[in-house]
């Protein structure tokens, strides 16, 4: 059994599900990419989120819940019981540079309170724009999407939004 800071993620109903040897159930916070697919029928949220509308990537808050600045997202992802599971992502965007002192300590801060995985993509806002409307010139331009990383061109028309929505801190 995988012991993760001296708890075993494995328990409850997933624990007692009978499998073949060979098979492993890991469970895990994520959406993957189908919040786009699963936000389509399903209901309006407290959070103000509206019927219809895209369900959160894995660990991210839905566009515009994330009220309480960066510190504050951090510390909401970081209180999820990721201890029980292997995997899961939050993933943020910053608008503009980014002081390496900040992001060390950011990015410690966020796993030391509990956090398991931060994503990261830097790029303004008016950038993802002009790559929507001229991807000729942005060829390069890469993006984290559900724990991995995309050249923005190559993501769908709702790919390409959900990234444009998300908060730029």
């Amino acid at each position: 059994m995988i012991e993760i800071r001296g708890r075993t993620p494995f328990f409850g109903m997933v624990a007692e599900v009978e499998l073949p040897p060979e098979y492993l159930i890991v469970p895990a916070l994520y959406s993957l990419h189908l919040h786009f697919q699963l936000g389509e029928d399903f209901p309006a949220t407290p959070d103000g989120r509206k019927k219809g509308d895209f369900l959160s990537e894995n660990q991210s808050p839905t566009h515009g819940a994330d009220r309480s600045g960066l510190t504050g997202l951090l510390h909401s992802a970081a209180k999820l019981p990721n201890w029980r599971t292997l995997e899961g992502g939050l993933n943020v965007r910053f608008s503009g540079k980014v002081e390496p002192e900040h992001f060390i300590s950011m990015m410690e801060t966020f796993f030391d309170m509990g956090g398991q995985h931060l994503g990261v993509t830097v790029v303004a806002r008016e950038t993802l724009l002009d790559a929507r409307e001229h991807p000729e010139n942005h060829e390069n331009l890469c993006v984290r999407i559900t724990g991995f990383s995309a050249y923005f061109n190559t993501l769908s028309p709702e790919g390409k939004q959900d990234i444009i929505d998300r908060t730029g801190y």
